[in-house]
Protein backbone atom coordinates (compact mmCIF):
# COMPACT_ATOMS: atom_id res chain seq x y z
CA UNK A 1 0.00 0.00 0.00
CA UNK A 2 1.33 3.41 -0.97
CA UNK A 3 2.07 5.85 1.84
CA UNK A 4 -0.43 8.63 2.42
CA UNK A 5 0.58 12.00 0.95
CA UNK A 6 2.24 14.31 3.46
CA UNK A 7 0.72 17.67 4.42
CA UNK A 8 2.51 20.80 5.64
CA UNK A 9 0.89 23.73 7.43
CA UNK A 10 2.11 27.18 6.26
CA UNK A 11 1.29 30.31 8.29
CA UNK A 12 2.56 33.89 8.32
CA UNK A 13 2.48 35.80 11.60
CA UNK A 14 3.07 39.04 13.41
CA UNK A 15 1.89 39.36 17.01
CA UNK A 16 -0.53 36.45 16.80
CA UNK A 17 0.00 35.01 20.29
CA UNK A 18 -3.76 35.09 20.85
CA UNK A 19 -4.43 32.90 17.82
CA UNK A 20 -1.47 30.82 16.68
CA UNK A 21 -1.88 28.03 19.23
CA UNK A 22 -5.49 27.36 18.23
CA UNK A 23 -4.53 27.38 14.55
CA UNK A 24 -1.74 24.83 14.98
CA UNK A 25 -3.65 22.61 17.41
CA UNK A 26 -6.57 22.32 14.99
CA UNK A 27 -4.21 20.63 12.51
CA UNK A 28 -2.79 18.15 15.02
CA UNK A 29 -2.72 14.65 13.58
CA UNK A 30 -3.20 15.93 10.04
CA UNK A 31 0.02 17.77 9.19
CA UNK A 32 3.53 16.42 9.50
CA UNK A 33 5.26 19.78 9.23
CA UNK A 34 4.46 23.29 10.50
CA UNK A 35 6.14 26.28 8.84
CA UNK A 36 5.73 29.77 10.31
CA UNK A 37 7.20 32.89 8.69
CA UNK A 38 7.20 35.70 11.25
CA UNK A 39 7.74 39.37 10.45
CA UNK A 40 8.85 40.70 13.81
CA UNK A 41 6.45 39.65 16.54
CA UNK A 42 7.01 41.34 19.89
CA UNK A 43 4.63 39.08 21.81
CA UNK A 44 4.87 35.31 22.47
CA UNK A 45 3.92 34.22 18.94
CA UNK A 46 7.30 32.68 18.10
CA UNK A 47 7.68 30.88 21.44
CA UNK A 48 4.17 29.40 21.24
CA UNK A 49 4.69 28.23 17.66
CA UNK A 50 8.03 26.61 18.45
CA UNK A 51 6.65 24.91 21.55
CA UNK A 52 4.00 23.35 19.32
CA UNK A 53 6.60 21.98 16.93
CA UNK A 54 6.74 24.71 14.27
CA UNK A 55 9.77 25.65 12.26
CA UNK A 56 9.88 29.44 12.57
CA UNK A 57 11.70 31.61 10.06
CA UNK A 58 11.97 35.39 10.17
CA UNK A 59 11.52 37.72 7.22
CA UNK A 60 10.61 41.39 6.91
CA UNK A 61 7.11 41.95 5.55
CA UNK A 62 6.79 43.20 1.98
CA UNK A 63 3.19 42.30 1.18
CA UNK A 64 0.81 39.44 1.92
CA UNK A 65 1.30 37.53 -1.31
CA UNK A 66 5.09 37.64 -1.14
CA UNK A 67 5.20 36.65 2.52
CA UNK A 68 2.84 33.71 1.98
CA UNK A 69 4.93 32.53 -0.95
CA UNK A 70 7.97 32.48 1.36
CA UNK A 71 6.12 30.12 3.70
CA UNK A 72 4.98 28.09 0.71
CA UNK A 73 8.56 27.70 -0.54
CA UNK A 74 9.78 26.46 2.85
CA UNK A 75 7.15 23.72 3.11
CA UNK A 76 8.17 20.24 1.98
CA UNK A 77 4.91 18.29 2.14
CA UNK A 78 3.15 16.81 -0.87
CA UNK A 79 0.26 19.12 -0.02
CA UNK A 80 0.39 22.50 1.71
CA UNK A 81 -2.39 23.81 3.93
CA UNK A 82 -2.31 27.62 3.90
CA UNK A 83 -3.98 29.13 6.96
CA UNK A 84 -3.99 32.57 8.51
CA UNK A 85 -3.08 32.57 12.20
CA UNK A 86 -6.65 33.52 13.16
CA UNK A 87 -8.14 30.57 11.25
CA UNK A 88 -8.61 26.99 12.37
CA UNK A 89 -10.00 23.72 11.06
CA UNK A 90 -13.23 22.19 12.24
CA UNK A 91 -12.93 18.52 13.24
CA UNK A 92 -15.04 17.56 10.25
CA UNK A 93 -12.81 19.47 7.84
CA UNK A 94 -9.66 17.90 9.26
CA UNK A 95 -11.09 14.43 8.54
CA UNK A 96 -12.32 15.48 5.09
CA UNK A 97 -8.92 16.88 4.12
CA UNK A 98 -7.19 13.62 4.98
CA UNK A 99 -9.61 11.63 2.84
CA UNK A 100 -9.38 14.16 -0.01
CA UNK A 101 -5.59 14.10 -0.40
CA UNK A 102 -5.56 10.30 -0.13
CA UNK A 103 -7.87 10.01 -3.13
CA UNK A 104 -7.02 13.18 -5.11
CA UNK A 105 -6.69 12.65 -8.88
CA UNK A 106 -3.34 13.61 -10.38
CA UNK A 107 -4.76 16.71 -12.11
CA UNK A 108 -6.27 18.19 -8.93
CA UNK A 109 -4.07 21.04 -7.68
CA UNK A 110 -6.22 22.58 -4.96
CA UNK A 111 -9.07 21.98 -2.54
CA UNK A 112 -11.34 24.69 -1.19
CA UNK A 113 -13.77 24.86 1.71
CA UNK A 114 -16.31 27.28 3.18
CA UNK A 115 -15.17 29.77 5.82
CA UNK A 116 -17.35 30.76 8.78
CA UNK A 117 -16.45 34.10 10.36
CA UNK A 118 -16.81 35.01 14.01
CA UNK A 119 -16.79 38.70 14.91
CA UNK A 120 -17.90 40.63 17.98
CA UNK A 121 -18.76 37.48 19.88
CA UNK A 122 -20.76 35.49 17.33
CA UNK A 123 -20.55 33.56 14.08
CA UNK A 124 -22.43 35.68 11.53
CA UNK A 125 -24.53 34.12 8.78
CA UNK A 126 -25.63 37.14 6.75
CA UNK A 127 -24.08 40.18 5.12
CA UNK A 128 -21.23 38.34 3.44
CA UNK A 129 -19.71 36.93 6.61
CA UNK A 130 -20.22 33.29 5.63
CA UNK A 131 -17.98 32.77 2.63
CA UNK A 132 -18.66 30.00 0.15
CA UNK A 133 -15.13 29.04 -0.84
CA UNK A 134 -11.52 29.52 0.18
CA UNK A 135 -8.98 27.45 -1.75
CA UNK A 136 -6.23 26.83 0.78
CA UNK A 137 -5.06 23.24 0.36
CA UNK A 138 -2.57 23.08 -2.53
CA UNK A 139 -0.54 20.40 -4.20
CA UNK A 140 3.07 21.49 -3.81
CA UNK A 141 4.43 23.26 -6.88
CA UNK A 142 1.06 23.67 -8.61
CA UNK A 143 -0.29 26.89 -7.05
CA UNK A 144 1.31 30.23 -6.15
CA UNK A 145 0.04 33.26 -4.31
CA UNK A 146 -0.67 36.35 -6.43
CA UNK A 147 -1.57 39.88 -5.35
CA UNK A 148 -0.28 42.03 -2.51
CA UNK A 149 -3.54 42.20 -0.52
CA UNK A 150 -6.70 40.07 -0.69
CA UNK A 151 -4.32 37.68 -2.39
CA UNK A 152 -5.42 34.62 -4.37
CA UNK A 153 -3.98 31.37 -5.64
CA UNK A 154 -2.95 31.00 -9.28
CA UNK A 155 -3.27 27.39 -10.42
CA UNK A 156 -0.88 25.85 -12.94
CA UNK A 157 -2.30 25.35 -16.43
CA UNK A 158 -3.99 22.00 -16.92
CA UNK A 159 -4.87 21.51 -13.25
CA UNK A 160 -8.23 22.02 -11.56
CA UNK A 161 -9.71 22.67 -8.11
CA UNK A 162 -12.30 20.84 -6.03
CA UNK A 163 -14.53 21.87 -3.14
CA UNK A 164 -14.89 20.15 0.22
CA UNK A 165 -18.01 20.55 2.34
CA UNK A 166 -16.90 21.05 5.94
CA UNK A 167 -15.93 24.59 7.02
CA UNK A 168 -12.87 26.22 8.45
CA UNK A 169 -13.34 28.90 11.10
CA UNK A 170 -12.07 32.48 11.25
CA UNK A 171 -11.92 34.73 14.32
CA UNK A 172 -12.04 38.42 13.41
CA UNK A 173 -11.95 39.56 17.04
CA UNK A 174 -14.24 41.64 19.22
CA UNK A 175 -12.86 45.13 18.57
CA UNK A 176 -15.09 46.60 15.86
CA UNK A 177 -13.22 49.94 15.48
CA UNK A 178 -9.94 48.02 15.05
CA UNK A 179 -11.56 45.78 12.43
CA UNK A 180 -12.86 48.82 10.53
CA UNK A 181 -9.40 50.41 10.62
CA UNK A 182 -7.84 47.26 9.19
CA UNK A 183 -10.40 47.07 6.38
CA UNK A 184 -9.73 50.67 5.38
CA UNK A 185 -5.99 49.97 5.37
CA UNK A 186 -6.60 46.98 3.09
CA UNK A 187 -8.81 49.15 0.86
CA UNK A 188 -5.96 51.63 0.38
CA UNK A 189 -3.55 48.80 -0.44
CA UNK A 190 -6.02 47.26 -2.87
CA UNK A 191 -6.57 50.63 -4.57
CA UNK A 192 -2.85 50.84 -5.31
CA UNK A 193 -2.79 47.25 -6.56
CA UNK A 194 -5.82 47.76 -8.80
CA UNK A 195 -4.56 51.07 -10.19
CA UNK A 196 -1.24 49.42 -11.04
CA UNK A 197 -3.09 46.75 -13.03
CA UNK A 198 -5.10 49.22 -15.09
CA UNK A 199 -8.26 50.00 -13.09
CA UNK A 200 -9.53 53.56 -13.40
CA UNK A 201 -12.26 55.56 -11.63
CA UNK A 202 -13.96 58.89 -12.25
CA UNK A 203 -15.87 61.22 -9.95
CA UNK A 204 -18.97 59.00 -9.74
CA UNK A 205 -17.09 55.74 -9.33
CA UNK A 206 -16.74 55.78 -5.55
CA UNK A 207 -20.32 56.83 -4.63
CA UNK A 208 -21.85 54.39 -7.12
CA UNK A 209 -19.68 51.51 -5.93
CA UNK A 210 -20.45 52.37 -2.30
CA UNK A 211 -24.19 52.38 -2.96
CA UNK A 212 -23.96 49.05 -4.76
CA UNK A 213 -21.93 47.55 -1.90
CA UNK A 214 -24.52 48.67 0.66
CA UNK A 215 -27.40 47.19 -1.36
CA UNK A 216 -25.55 43.94 -1.93
CA UNK A 217 -24.76 43.47 1.76
CA UNK A 218 -28.10 44.67 3.14
CA UNK A 219 -30.46 43.08 0.64
CA UNK A 220 -28.80 40.38 -1.47
CA UNK A 221 -26.64 39.00 1.35
CA UNK A 222 -29.31 39.56 4.00
CA UNK A 223 -27.36 41.73 6.43
CA UNK A 224 -30.62 43.22 7.69
CA UNK A 225 -31.38 39.80 9.19
CA UNK A 226 -28.49 40.38 11.61
CA UNK A 227 -30.32 43.38 13.09
CA UNK A 228 -28.26 46.37 14.20
CA UNK A 229 -25.02 44.51 13.56
CA UNK A 230 -26.17 43.81 10.02
CA UNK A 231 -26.78 47.49 9.33
CA UNK A 232 -23.33 48.23 10.70
CA UNK A 233 -21.96 45.58 8.35
CA UNK A 234 -23.69 47.10 5.30
CA UNK A 235 -22.35 50.54 6.22
CA UNK A 236 -18.84 49.15 6.48
CA UNK A 237 -19.10 47.44 3.08
CA UNK A 238 -20.09 50.79 1.59
CA UNK A 239 -17.32 52.64 3.43
CA UNK A 240 -14.67 50.21 2.21
CA UNK A 241 -15.93 50.31 -1.39
CA UNK A 242 -15.90 54.11 -1.34
CA UNK A 243 -12.37 54.24 0.10
CA UNK A 244 -11.03 51.80 -2.49
CA UNK A 245 -12.54 53.46 -5.55
CA UNK A 246 -11.87 56.98 -4.32
CA UNK A 247 -8.29 55.88 -3.79
CA UNK A 248 -8.12 54.73 -7.40
CA UNK A 249 -9.59 58.08 -8.54
CA UNK A 250 -6.98 60.00 -6.56
CA UNK A 251 -4.20 57.90 -8.01
CA UNK A 252 -5.54 58.61 -11.50
CA UNK A 253 -5.56 62.33 -10.78
CA UNK A 254 -2.04 62.23 -9.41
CA UNK A 255 -0.79 60.35 -12.46
CA UNK A 256 -2.50 62.80 -14.84
CA UNK A 257 -1.08 65.83 -13.03
CA UNK A 258 2.45 64.45 -13.07
CA UNK A 259 2.52 63.70 -16.80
Amino acid sequence: MAASPTISLAVITKNEARNIGRCIESCRGLVGEIVVVDSGSTDDTVAIARNLGARVEHHAFDNYGAQKNRALDLATGDWILNLDADEWLSDALRDEIRAAVDTAPADCASFGFPRHNRICGAFRRFGGWRESRKFRLWRRGKVRWAGSVHEWGEVARGFHQRMLRAPMMHDLGDDWPLYVSKQLTYAAMQARQMHATGHRAGALGAPLRASAAWLKAAALQGAILEGAFGLRTAALRAQVAYAKWDGIRRLCQYRASSE
